[in-house]
Parts: structure tokens; sequence; C-alpha cells
């Protein structure tokens, strides 16, 4: 195994080289969350799935870019390392490494993006700053979702039923502008329909009704109710100046009071001394000036809501009862007597048929959550005196403080005020197959909407094949679609980000349990590549359906270890004929082994070749050309055993790479 890696290694096999003639092809899977054991989990499968196809395009003489990673910002990452030895190294990274080369993945050492490292976190800074410069990222008070317990802080997207919603400052990715051509993108992904709406839920899309209401003022005024069919319980309604033009709905004998309440608001409202007529119960609604609501129109409803009945009681603002006993609608004109779902479908189908509204799709979330309350992870830049934002990339890298919190090193002296937590996965992992093309080894000097970022995006094109754990769509799906739509704003020649997505399931036990410590049943990935063939640990992973969960069984490991032994056996020994009647065989193996590989169909791929071995070449004696063909087609996934074989057989000191794919 280790003359192998070093003969890819001695031969270049992973390195991009400056061949502009060359095809390239983008390749990329998830990175494992860190700790200090290596892939435990058994979350190996889309870093073997990625370098099968890694290899097959290397094969076809194309320059892949495959990067590999370690989310080291992980809190774990922190945790671990202090309980080892009370401070941070490389041993976490280097642990994942070691494993990678003991399974064969071909390691670009130019591409290995450390999360932790200077040039990721001082180019993450960088993408920051242009982002909040051209008004994508903003800092602002914003909802977001919290944990009681941990108190940690959630985008909607991310949210359990059980996190409160809370508001507090914190740094936002504004998508209002891009959502509907990222809704574009997931349709056009060859994911299911419903990993397709769950997606999309990210924004909260729905159906409401555009109501136009007259007022005395004479210009109509515009609501859309989240629960229309309420809209008899609607005894008030606020305008506020920050977000809209007031001064059309403002009675002249009130001009002067509404614009000294702009100019310094004290108290909660001020009345505009108008009104408008609610469509449903002909009664006159009262418009007031606030700034109480984060909304440029709010519709109070003391009837159907609590800080609206408080509010109401307090002010003398009128309440309308619109349910009886029976949890049915009173007061509400042809809605009366019915439940809410039927009320509902009864206002939209009834004020859409007059002609009072009409339907209109709105999203509720049009900004993503990127700040995070916990301690650990990639820091803010700095807001200076007058709460400008620069970056820190002069200063990087971070030092670490006793709580292993990044921090600047006490020796610079910087002006300006840190901004509190750190940038959330969302954003950090989401950058990651963006930044992929444009990083080496020094790390990028320029941002994602330069001229050479344009040149990179455009020369690499789409991600060929995103091979992900399946928990990781919003991070890996959903953030790097948005940041690719964000950057055709500016870039519109970039092409879109993804061609083919695999989600691949979490590894369970034969008890059907998830791998973790608690239960003491961690997967040692060293000790399963000492113990067996690393070919038959490759193969192993891959064998089985990406649509279920994966059982690791360690006795189905050892019965495909003992085949692939005895495949090995047959390959060095084998005694060749000058000819056959297989080479209708061979070009069928050949032929659709090919097709299976560039459809990214690798689980069928990897089968195709057990099933071949089995019954072929192991059963047959075979011609020299034939073995030199099976070598190539099976190179992908048994590498070790193709390298092996080359040298034994054709006395070759270079890589069976060099071969290419038979044609």
């Amino acid at each position: 195994m280790k003359d192998a890696y070093k003969k890819w290694q001695d031969d270049k096999n992973f390195i991009i080289d400056g061949d502009k003639l060359k095809g390239k092809s983008f390749v990329f899977s998830s990175f494992p969350t860190a700790n200090k054991y290596g892939y435990q989990s058994g979350k190996v499968r889309p870093l073997i799935y990625g370098d099968i196809i890694a290899r097959y395009e290397r094969m076809l003489n194309k320059n892949v870019l495959y990067p590999v990673g370690f989310n080291t910002l992980a809190e774990t990452s922190f945790i671990e390392s202090r309980k080892a030895s009370n401070m941070l190294t490389d041993d976490i990274s280097n642990a994942f490494l070691n494993q990678m080369l003991k399974l064969g993945i071909g390691v670009n050492e130019q591409k290995i993006m450390d999360m932790r490292h200077e040039e990721y976190l001082s180019n993450l800074q960088m993408d920051f700053i242009e982002l909040y410069e051209r008004g994508f990222i903003v800092y602002k008070e914003t909802t977001v979702y919290q944990d009681k317990k941990s108190k940690k802080i959630y985008d909607y997207m991310q949210a359990k039923p059980e996190y409160e919603p809370v508001k507090m400052k914190a740094f936002v990715l504004k998508c209002a502008g891009i959502i509907e051509n990222v809704l574009n993108d997931i349709d056009e992904l060859n994911i299911s329909s419903d990993l397709k709406d769950s997606l999309k839920d990210a924004f909260g899309k729905k159906e409401v009704l555009r109501i136009s209401l007259e007022t005395e003022a004479g210009e109509d005024l515009i609501i859309m109710p989240d629960e229309p069919e309420l809209l008899g319980g609607v005894t008030y309604i606020f305008l506020n100046p920050d977000l809209m033009d007031v001064m059309p709905y403002v009675s002249e004998d009130e001009v002067d009071n509404v614009r000294e309440y702009i100019r310094n608001p004290e108290g909660m409202f001020v009345y505009s001394g108008n009104y408008c007529t609610n469509h449903l119960t002909g009664y006159q609604i009262p418009i007031f000036i606030s700034q109480i609501h984060n909304q440029a129109v709010y519709t109070g409803n003391p009837a159907s809501n609590e800080e609206d009945k408080l509010l109401a009681d307090n002010e003398g603002f009128e309440t309308i009862d619109i349910f009886d006993f029976n949890g049915l609608l009173i007061h509400s004109d042809f809605l009366n007597g019915l439940d809410k779902e039927e009320g509902r479908k009864e206002i939209f189908k009834g004020f859409i048929e007059s002609g009072i509204a009409e339907s209109v799709f709105i999203y509720e979330h049009t900004d993503i959550l990127i700040s995070s309350n916990d301690p650990f992870g990639a820091l803010f830049p700095f807001l200076d005196d007058r709460g400008e934002l620069y970056s820190l990339i002069d200063f990087l890298p971070y030092s670490f403080s006793v709580q292993f919190r990044p921090v600047l090193d006490e020796k610079c002296d910087i002006p300006g005020n840190p901004i509190p937590g750190t940038m959330n996965s969302l954003f950090v992992l989401g950058m990651a197959p963006i930044l992929a093309p444009l990083y080496d080894e020094l790390g990028t000097n320029e941002h994602i909407f330069s001229a050479f970022a344009e040149d990179e995006f455009m020369a690499w094109g789409s991600i060929k094949s995103l091979a992900i754990d399946d928990d990781m769509q919003y991070s890996l799906i959903l953030m790097p679609i948005v940041i690719n739509n964000i950057i055709r704003t500016q870039l519109p020649n970039v092409p879109k980000i993804f061609n083919d997505i695999k989600l691949i399931p979490d590894t369970y036990d034969v008890n059907h349990e998830n791998i973790q410590r608690s239960n003491n049943n961690m997967i040692n990935i060293d000790e399963l590549t000492e113990k067996f063939n690393p070919d038959a640990v490759r193969s192993y992973f891959m064998l089985s359906s990406i649509e279920d969960d994966f059982i690791f069984n360690i006795e189905n490991l050892k019965e495909l270890n003992t085949f692939i032994e005895a495949l090995r056996i047959k390959v060095l020994n084998s005694t060749f004929v000058l000819e056959n009647n297989l080479d209708f065989e061979f070009f069928e193996f050949e032929n659709k082994s090919k097709i299976l590989l560039e459809e990214n169909e690798i689980i069928k791929y990897v089968n195709r070749i057990m099933r071949f071995s089995a019954d072929i070449v192991l059963k047959e004696s075979l011609t020299k050309d034939q073995m030199l063909t099976y070598l190539r087609v099976i190179y992908p996934i048994l590498p070790f055993l193709s390298e092996e074989g080359y040298e034994e057989i054709f006395n070759s000191k270079y890589s069976i790479i060099n071969e290419g794919w038979p044609c």
C-alpha cells in the first residue's frame, strides 16, 4: 500500500498541472467534523464516492479539482484537543489525512482546506467583507431561533419545534433578490421532490391574499395578512415610517403631528387621522403611525393575538370576537359558521372572484442567519467607531485563548470593537465549494467577485459530482447555491454550482444504532485498513445503495476481504492465453462501466466490478490485453490491486493512470 501511494505521489497523479488544453473536472464531497479519532463515525462513503469519480476523470487525462478538507472549527475539535494536549495542533487534521491515505484517497496537498488555518480564515474574512460592502450581508435586528439549554441560535431552516424565536442583533445574508433563481436551480437538481421541497421551504414560500383597502385619504393601502380568514378581527393598522412612505395615508389635520413623531418618536404610535374599510365586515379600521413592529404594514388583531389584545386593552382599541365556543368563525360575514381551514378556502375564493384581492406568493424568510452564539468558530471582522466592518487578514493566523476561542494576538493594536459570536457553519461550510477553485497552498488573495475568480469559476465549471452526508443538505447544497446566485448577480457568466448530487445517509451498527462513542460502537478506520485489504474496505462501503442507511457489519467485510484477496492472488499469479472467446464480455464490461461512471452511478459500477470479477476473472484464463483492460477499469475502486497488478505483470515503473481509460 505504501509503495502504491508513493508511486502516485512521485508521479504527481493528483496535482493540477498548468496544461490549459486539458479538460477540467470539479468533484466535491463533505468535509468531516474534526475530532482526534478520524473517521470514527464511519462517514467515509462520500469521500470514497468522490475519489472514484476523481480517479476516473484523471484517467480521461483531465485536470481534476477534488479538494479535501477538515471542519476543524467544530466544537468537538477544541474540546478534545484541550483534553489531549491543552493546545491546538494539526494532530486532528492529520488523523483524518492519514486515514484518507490508507483508504487510497487521492489527496492533492495543494487543495487541503483546513478551516482553522490562516489561508482559509483569511479568505473567509475577505469574502465576508466583500459581501458586506456590496450589501449582501447586513448587521441588523433579526429573528433567530434559540435552544434554551445551550443558548445557541439557529436559522429558521435549522430550528427544531422546541426552539424559541427571539430578536437579537446578528449578521444575515440577504436573499430577497435571488430567491426565484435559487428555487429554479433547486428544481433542476437530480434529487427527490421531497428534498427539493425541504430546501425550498427554507424561504417559507406561501400563498397569500393581496388585498387593496380603500382609505379616506384616497390612497389605497395594500395588506397581505398571514391569516386572511381572521380579517374580521382586525381593529387597527400600524404603518412603519422607517419601512415605507406613510405621508399619503395621513390626513391634513395630522401631518404636523406625524412629522414630529417621525423626527422624535415618543410613545408607541401617533394617529394618522385616516381610516380604511374592512372588505369583509364593512367596519372602518383606524390607521396609526408606529415603529414598534418591524414590518411596513401591521394589521392588529386583538381577537387572535395576545400581544395585540394587551395593546388594545391598554390603549382603548376595539376588540371584536371572531370565534364562538366551538371554534367557528363569527362576526365575519360569509365566513360565519366555518372553521379556520374552511374559512381560509372561502375567503380566497370569494375575494378573488369578486376582484377585491389577488392571490400572490411571498417569502417569509428572505434572510439567512450567518451569526452564531457558539464561542468556537471563525471570528467576525471588527467594527470601527463608525460602525463599519474591516478585515483582519493582516493579523491572521489567530492565537487561541485558554477557552480555546480564536482571538487576536495581544500584540495586535487594532481600533474597533469585536462583534460577539462567530460565523455559523452554514456560512463557513457553504463557502468551501465556492472557494475551492480559487484555493492553493498559499491561499487565494482575490475575492469572489474579482476578475481572477470569474476566470477560475468559468474554467472549472459546475461541480460534476457533489457527494455529501445527508445531514449537510443546507450547508453544502442550499448555501452554495445561494452564494453562487449572489456571485452571478455581479458575474452573470459564472456557471451554476452543481450538476449532480448524491446524498449519502448515516452509518449504523448491526443493531441499527448510531455510530457514536456513547454506544461504544465506533469504527476504527486505522484498524480496518491494517487488518483488511484497503481495496476491500473501499469497496465494502460502496456496495450498498446510497438510498438507504448503511449498516456496518464486520462479518460482511471479512467475507469481502476474502474475495478481494482471492482476486489479488488470481491477478498476480495469472498465466495468460493467446486467445479466448471473452473479447465481447470485456468490451461490454468496459463500455457499461464507463457509462455508469459517466452518469455518476458509482454503486452500480462497483457492483458490476464485483460480479465481473467473480464470474469471469476468477474463473477464466485471460489474455494479457484483457488483463490490462480489467486493471484499467477497476482502478477507480480497487486502485491498490490495479497498481500492484500493473507493476507485477507489465513491469511498469509508473502508475496505471498513465494508460488512461481503455477505448
